[in-house]
């Protein structure tokens, strides 16, 4: 008994994070400050107990953890530590939407993506993903003023009903005792070929529809502009690795066998998603639909690769996401630094003259933009230099994704040229100055990354006994 409290004490930690802050709520009124604090601090020690007992857990036959499962929570673990260091910015400003609520939010999803991550049983993967998706339809209906995503919300919650419907049936078919990947890798062997392609393509759309992926990337992507701050970077940035994780480790499981048989799936999503996310980001002057539209273009580049059914590209197509991510995530923090007369900007159009104002913030921006285009020796081309050198089976996904990145350079270009050469027409106020520091230890961050790429090489080491 003592054993298996000492290996759930990650999952404790947030329990206990959650309950205190719902006290909080019910017998004070803390400050934003404090809720901020704490949920930070939960997310640390949650993070240590998670690296003290990365290859425990309890509950062995519906769970498992390993070093890349750790290694994917402290990922996401830092993700959600930046989030909410640059939100407790925002909500410093704008008290009025419920700070306990967004904190016990984030440690919900933060414990259902913990646990998304280490199961191996499609029954308990169905009831993570329903209470995922109801934590999700709380937070984007966050801002009670709109009307608009108010109604939104509610139609992303029917659809991702309707999507976990289906998974429900499959789940029902194959009975509860039968449900672990491996067992049900073994009997979509046995079932008829008509019946194993529904079966197989059900579940996937499930999971490409949490992704975000076209042509299921109207409730994220086409939604992400109304969006307060703190919700878009969310969507943006949180749930992205965990997903793809489980994406990635159900191929290399469940769908071992069939890899062949996904081959025209992949290449259909992929084609799909890198077209919508370049006609979005092409056609958008919103920052955030420009934004989402890149990550909706770079599932499209994973799914493409994906297709070739290559196991010595899995790995890294994971580290790819997870560097793309990183360096968003930068981009998200110089979001926060950005305001005209105490608000966010949404339009592309309000950061004129930015680098004339705040040249750090400027610089700092320029610099991610450069990043994500591709260019060495920066960390995202290295990990996209490792990923399309894999065995690709078809050279025409290479060309693919060298002429569609080519497509991007005029949106990044208009963004620097907005940012850098355009006269300023606003004033924008001042930046707190701890998000100064922390902009100036994430350029440092994703500098080191691009230097050090052994980072990587070591990385793909732990993933590739799971991936």
């Amino acid at each position: 008994m003592l054993e298996n409290i000492l290996y759930a004490l990650s999952d404790i930690s947030l329990v206990f994070g959650i309950m205190v802050l719902c006290c909080n709520k019910l017998f004070g009124t803390p400050s934003h400050r404090f809720c901020f604090s704490f949920s930070k601090t939960i997310v640390v020690i949650s993070t240590v107990f998670a690296v003290l007992f990365y290859n425990r857990t309890v509950f062995n036959q519906y769970f498992e953890t390993s070093v890349a499962t750790t290694l994917v929570f402290v990922l996401t673990c830092f993700m959600i530590f930046v989030w909410l260091f640059c939100a407790s910015k925002w909500y410093a400003i704008n008290k009025e939407y419920g700070v306990i609520r967004f904190c016990v939010l984030a440690l919900l999803l933060l414990f259902c993506l913990r646990l998304m991550v280490q199961t191996t049983h499609l029954g308990v993967l169905l009831i993570i993903c329903t209470v995922f998706v109801f934590l999700q339809y709380l937070l984007f209906t966050i801002n009670r003023h709109n009307e608009e995503l108010y109604h939104t919300g509610g139609r992303y919650l029917f659809v991702s009903a309707l999507f976990l419907s289906l998974f429900a049936v499959g789940v029902l078919y194959f009975g509860w005792d039968n449900l672990n990947y491996a067992d049900v890798s073994g009997y979509l062997m046995q079932i008829s070929e008509n019946r194993r392609v529904i079966m197989m393509l059900g579940l996937i759309c499930v999971l490409l529809y949490l992704l975000g992926a076209a042509p299921f990337h109207f409730w994220l992507a086409d939604q992400s502009s109304p969006l307060v701050l703190p919700v878009a970077s969310y969507f943006a940035l949180i749930p992205i690795l965990s997903l793809w994780f489980v994406f990635l480790k159900i191929n290399q499981t469940i769908f071992v066998n069939f890899k062949d048989a996904l081959e025209n799936i992949y290449l259909i999503f992929g084609i799909l998603s890198m077209i919508f996310g370049i006609i979005g980001a092409n056609s958008s002057h919103f920052i955030k639909k420009i934004f989402s539209s890149v990550s909706l273009y770079q599932t499209g580049v994973l799914l493409l690769v994906l297709s070739n059914c290559k196991a010595s590209v899995v790995s890294f197509c994971f580290m790819y996401m997870e560097t793309y991510l990183l360096v968003l995530c930068g981009i998200y923090m110089c979001f926060y630094m950005i305001k005209i007369n105490g608000e966010y900007p949404n339009n592309l159009s309000l950061l004129k003259g930015l680098s004339s104002a705040r040249p750090a913030v400027g610089a700092a921006m320029v610099f991610f933009v450069f990043v994500l285009m591709g260019l060495p020796p920066f960390c995202l081309f290295l990990t996209e230099f490792m990923m399309m050198m894999g065995e690709v089976r078809h050279a025409f996904i290479i060309y693919a994704v060298l002429i569609s990145m080519v497509m991007f350079v005029p949106v990044y270009l208009k963004i620097v040229q907005t940012i850098v050469f355009l006269p300023r027409e606003q004033n924008f106020d001042r930046v707190d100055f701890a998000l100064y520091i922390g902009l100036l230890f994430y350029t440092a961050l994703i500098v080191i990354l691009s230097v050090k790429p052994q980072y990587f090489l070591i990385q793909e080491t732990l993933l590739k006994g799971v991936l």
